[in-house]
């Protein structure tokens, strides 16, 4: 399958033909994802990036933000096969759970160990039919409606280097991190510590993105589920989650 469609795909650059083109000019796609958006959430949005074809999807997409809320990017899409759809909900509840975990990290983790955290949200797509979407509950509400369909995914990465003198210390955090999660009544969730060699700040600076281009400076890694999280009563449970990478 993979062979013919590179096979097509030479063929179509060598002729010319339109086949890896949109049918439609971008332009007007890009007005009529706005007019949706804002169709069905009764609010203006403002276009950060324009309408584009994805020729092996079959589908334009832009990104938007609400007017007054730069904070809360996220897609809107027209495709081929689904019609219209977007990712705003789950884009406004991430922003709104990162908001209300933020203080505890920024408490746990020092701005100078701190390479990044994100907190996001997973729901089932089910959900986003049952809601008002011209009156969207906010992220605190709707985990406490449907807690069984809300799932918290919090990622920190750390320019830190893992020892015995400082373990204890640090599986104590990860503990609290459990311990907000079971206070807040969070059934779902997921959670992800990664400690990078500290020379990774040193030799690259504060400003590198999070990628797989810095794999080999891991060390050790920390993945705690609600799951796991049922066995963990002691900070001291929580070191078999505890991952050791090689040098």
């Amino acid at each position: 399958m993979r062979k013919a469609f590179s096979r097509l795909l030479i063929l179509c650059l060598l002729s010319g033909c339109s086949l890896f083109y949109p049918s439609e000019d971008p332009a007007k796609v890009q007005k009529e994802i706005i007019r949706y958006l804002e169709n069905k959430y009764g609010q203006e949005f403002v276009v950060v990036r324009e309408a584009k074809y994805n020729y092996e999807l079959g589908e334009f997409s832009l990104i938007a933000h609400p007017k007054g809320n730069k904070r809360v990017t996220f897609v809107g899409y027209k495709s081929k096969n689904r019609g219209y759809f977007d990712t705003y909900p789950v884009a406004l509840w991430s922003k709104q759970s990162e908001d209300e975990i933020k203080p505890l990290i920024d408490q746990l983790y020092p701005a100078r160990e701190r390479w990044e955290f994100t907190s996001d949200v997973g729901t089932n797509e089910s959900l986003y039919e049952e809601l008002d979407h011209k009156n969207l509950p906010d992220y605190q509400e709707i985990r406490k409606q449907h807690p069984d369909k809300m799932r918290s995914i919090v990622d920190i990465f750390l320019f830190k280097d893992l020892n015995e003198s400082n373990k204890d210390e640090e599986l104590e955090k990860a503990f609290q991190l459990i311990e907000f999660f079971r206070e807040k009544g969070i059934q779902r969730f997921r959670l992800e510590i990664s400690f990078y060699e500290e020379r990774l700040l040193r030799e690259k600076g504060r400003d590198i993105k999070v990628s797989g281009e810095y794999i080999d400076y891991l060390r050790h890694d920390i993945v705690l589920t609600h799951e796991r999280a049922k066995k963990v009563r002691t900070p001291k449970d929580i070191e078999k989650y505890l991952v050791e990478y090689p040098k």
